[in-house]
């Protein structure tokens, strides 16, 4: 009896493929991740992963503050590109704006503190010798007579401030600290403000560690398949008295483990016999058994990163070598779509080649395989995209 995991089962479409890092590439504390990850993750040899060490915590802060400098030093341009001059940010102690979190370091900074107004600008450091960007953490009233002596300096046209009714990333300002904000800017420059969705979301989903950043994500998702691996062994399921729940919550102590945290619940899902064959059919609790599918979505959180991976597994019957073959079928067709997605999502896209024209030309690919199938994705980092619909013609809305 043993438990088979074929192609490592389902994966998200961000991580379907692990490399390892070139040596000359590795960052600050990362270690190089085994070429046996080079393997495709659905190839008839499955990729071994084993678990790296992250980081210590001090040497994950001295990556994020690279990383947050590298950002800072993007904003003046995403300013230009929107014809701004100014972006303020004005926040409170537990009441941040949406965008704070991608300006500070996670392992060390948790919250905003007191009133805390950032000023970016795209004017000439040198020449206007006002910090980019200019940062106050200041309760007093005097802090708004300071923000007005510096725009005077800077006399900006247009000033940015994140509100929007439609985008949670671009409507950070809280209701009632854009009434303190904007009740104490002097007429001249409260005249100036407006918003622009785009320019809170290019900030947030810029990818600005580049290869260290992404060394960093590759060596955490070979962390999570290492897991993965151990949950779905002998080793963590006991068939016939180990259940979903009890999976869910050895994820969650050895998430603890591995010097990292998560960003939601992990999520395991038992398929087989006179079990629901859907979550909205309802939820099995009962215990895991030989001849069932177990799935699992689970995901950590390090460096202010966030991995997101769903695998499945199959636990094999005493008499049984492999899994069903429609099982493997299954997947197979899972792959290609996953395939077909990945092809089109390549790198260095061009103004058109938005996130619905990837889901387009999957779109024309399934159609014209007569394939039926879910598409979800949301990239990580330089484009924002979020397709979550089926096939045109498909009984699914």
């Amino acid at each position: 009896m043993k438990i088979s995991t074929p192609a490592l089962g389902l994966l998200s479409t961000l991580v379907v493929s692990i490399s390892a890092v070139p040596s000359h590439q590795v960052p600050l504390g990362l270690q190089t991740i085994d070429s046996h990850s080079h393997s495709p993750p659905h190839s008839d040899h499955p990729p071994k992963s084993r678990f790296v060490p992250l980081p210590k915590l001090k040497q994950q802060d001295a990556l994020e503050k690279q990383w947050i400098q590298k950002r800072f030093d993007r904003v003046p341009e995403i300013l230009k590109k929107y014809k701004y001059d100014v972006l303020l940010m004005s926040q409170r102690e537990y009441a941040e704006d949406t965008v704070f979190k991608s300006l500070v370091p996670s392992t060390t900074v948790f919250a905003a503190r007191r009133r805390t107004i950032y000023l970016f600008h795209a004017r000439n450091v040198t020449e206007f010798e006002v910090a980019n960007p200019t940062v106050w953490i200041d309760n007093k009233p005097t802090v708004w007579d300071e923000l007005n002596s510096v725009l005077e300096k800077l006399n900006p046209k247009k000033i940015a401030v994140n509100i929007d009714r439609d985008i949670a990333f671009a409507d950070g300002l809280h209701t009632g600290e854009g009434e303190a904000l904007l009740g104490n800017l002097t007429h001249k420059f409260r005249r100036r403000v407006s918003s622009e969705r785009m320019i809170p979301i290019e900030i947030v989903s810029l990818r600005a560690g580049g290869e260290s950043q992404l060394a960093a994500f590759k060596l955490m998702t070979e962390n999570i398949w290492a897991m993965i691996a151990e949950g779905f062994s002998l080793a963590v399921i006991e068939p016939g008295v180990t259940t979903a729940d009890d999976l869910v919550w050895w994820f969650r102590d050895r998430i603890q483990t591995m010097n990292a945290t998560t960003w939601f619940h992990p999520i395991v899902n038992v398929y087989g016999p006179g079990k629901p064959g859907m979550p909205d059919e309802g939820t099995y609790t009962g215990p895991i058994n030989e001849g069932d599918m177990v799935h699992v979505d689970v995901g950590i959180t390090a460096m202010n990163i966030n991995t997101d991976t769903q695998h499945i597994g199959y636990v094999l019957r005493s008499n049984e070598t492999a899994p069903p073959e429609g099982l493997i079928n299954g997947l197979k067709k899972a792959n290609e779509l996953q395939d077909m997605v990945r092809k089109y999502m390549k790198k260095g896209f061009k103004r058109h080649e938005t996130g619905n024209w990837v889901l387009k030309k999957v779109w024309a690919e399934m159609n014209r395989k007569k394939m039926d199938g879910l598409i979800f994705c949301h990239p990580v980092g330089e484009q924002i995209a979020f397709l979550n619909i089926k096939s045109p013609g498909s009984n699914w809305q």
